[in-house]
């Protein structure tokens, strides 16, 4: 099929063709249809994708290629924009790289896609229902032809119960507000305020990293060095750049229609389509860590003291009295590192500011919690790991390390031994690779790609590249 609209074109069989009235890129109308025909079921979707072809920039791209991709989320979106909750769960199993693991498996035997299944599983967060995840998982094996059963449940089609519509309330009761979702273990469920799936402006890797890239859905939001700083966004594959016309340090989260972002004017927030500028505070922030309806951050105008306030700019409150660093949101908890006069050290704060602890002594560099560890850099630039309660400290790696961020099995870093070439290491110490041969630091993940700035432009950050996570592809972006 092509669409006159846009000109995409795909491959398939002449049922599915004649039930399809909508281009799945450019949501143009193939037929004189007044009503689109959307896809009702996480199964029908994945299928649909697994069992056709489609034309790409000129280039014919296999369904199943598709479906193990970071597109898949866009394709989902689209093709089935009414099942909001299964997309944001197959984005995160796209995120958290379960996709990768099924995608290692696709040549292997029945019972080592049955083992791929189990560890795509274990990579996922503990909070969402293991039941939800492991049928999802089963239905994109299904759609892409494996011979195996589900075992832990009946293998019948994914259904997620919606909760029944709420009565419209204000931003400022928001908060007061439970939905229940199935997503969600209910024995870890507690009555506490705000949404049971927790919303992310960024993730912490790249907060720590200046949170200079972000994404949300098929778009990336980026700092433009060499546009004065401006916000910028790009389709996920390299297309349709944009200006936002609003300039930035740095700091970018992208959560529902809002971009939110620090520069000298304060805490500010701007449309995903560029309109409509608005200043939420006039604090000058660093580490911007945006969960649901809360800003945590370190606070310029106050010594790096750590802050939160509420995204519509109420309720701000200040939750200590000395500088934090390399701010991690995690759970009910604010990780930091402390930096005041007489020394520095790691440590974790309630995100209502109660029961302050000091963890340790050591000072703690680009702190990236993945599951129930803490990956961090000393002032040597060691990596080293450590419990959620600071014991247990093992060092990984001698390298000098400038920065980090972790995916997965790898941990993406600067190496300073090396002119500060880009390089990845396995999380246990093994497998050490280099990726490119430019200078690199500021180290961003979206997907599949690294996102990364060069050599420093008039003492800012220079120009922007993507590389594959495997090193391959390696792109000029601005």
């Amino acid at each position: 099929m092509k669409c006159n609209n846009c000109g995409s074109k795909w491959e398939t069989d002449a049922s599915r063709s004649a039930s399809l009235t909508i281009c799945p890129f450019c949501q143009a109308y193939l037929t004189k249809c007044e009503t689109p025909k959307f896809f009702s079921s996480v199964k029908e979707t994945l299928s649909f994708v697994a069992n056709n072809k489609f034309t790409i920039n000129n280039k014919t791209v296999d369904g199943c290629e598709i479906l193990l991709s970071e597109k898949i989320v866009s394709f989902f979106s689209d093709m089935a924009p009414t099942l909001k909750d299964e997309k944001d769960l197959i984005k995160i199993i796209r995120d958290k790289g379960a996709l990768e693991v099924l995608k290692g498996a696709m040549n292997e035997s029945p019972d080592e896609q049955e083992i791929a299944i189990k560890i795509a599983t274990s990579k996922l967060p503990a909070f969402m229902d293991k039941e939800v995840i492991v049928s999802i998982l089963y239905e994109f094996a299904e759609a892409l032809g494996w011979r195996i059963k589900q075992k832990i449940m009946k293998s019948n089609p994914i259904t997620i119960q919606h909760p029944t519509p709420l009565p419209r309330v204000s931003q400022q009761n928001l908060t007061n507000t439970i939905i229940s979702s199935p997503l969600i273990n209910s024995s870890l469920q507690k009555p506490t305020v705000g949404v049971s799936i927790e919303k992310r402006g960024n993730t912490i890797g790249n907060v720590v990293n200046g949170g200079l890239v972000a994404m949300q859905d098929d778009w990336v939001y980026y700092k433009n060095v060499l546009e004065n700083n401006r916000i910028c966004k790009m389709r996920t594959n390299g297309e349709n750049k944009l200006r936002l016309n609003c300039a930035c340090y740095g700091d970018i989260n992208v959560l529902n229609d809002w971009v939110y972002y620090s520069n000298g004017s304060g805490l500010l927030k701007v449309k995903t389509d560029g309109t409509n500028v608005q200043i939420i505070d006039d604090d000058v922030g660093r580490y911007l860590n945006i969960v649901d309806d809360w800003i945590y951050y370190s606070n310029l105008n106050d010594s790096d003291k750590l802050y939160r306030i509420r995204i519509n700019g109420a309720d701000k409150e200040k939750l200590n009295n000395h500088g934090s660093e390399y701010v991690n949101v995690v759970g009910s908890w604010v990780y930091y590192n402390m930096n005041k006069s007489g020394g520095n050290g790691f440590c974790k704060i309630g995100i209502n500011g109660n029961n302050e602890q000091l963890l340790n002594n050591i000072s703690s560099e680009y702190i990236n919690i993945i599951n129930e560890s803490i990956y961090f850099l000393n002032k040597h630039g060691h990596l080293l790991i450590m419990n959620e309660d600071g014991t247990g400290i093992q060092k990984i790696s001698d390298n000098n390390m400038g920065s980090i961020n972790i995916e997965g099995d790898w941990v993406y870093y600067q190496n300073k031994d090396d002119y500060g070439k880009l390089y990845r290491i396995k999380t246990d110490g093994t497998c050490k690779q280099k990726l490119n041969n430019n200078y690199s630091h500021s180290i961003h993940i979206i997907g599949e790609w690294i996102y990364y700035f060069d050599d420093y432009y008039d003492n800012n950050y220079g120009n922007l590249y993507r590389v594959r996570t495997d090193g391959a592809s390696h792109i000029h972006i601005c």
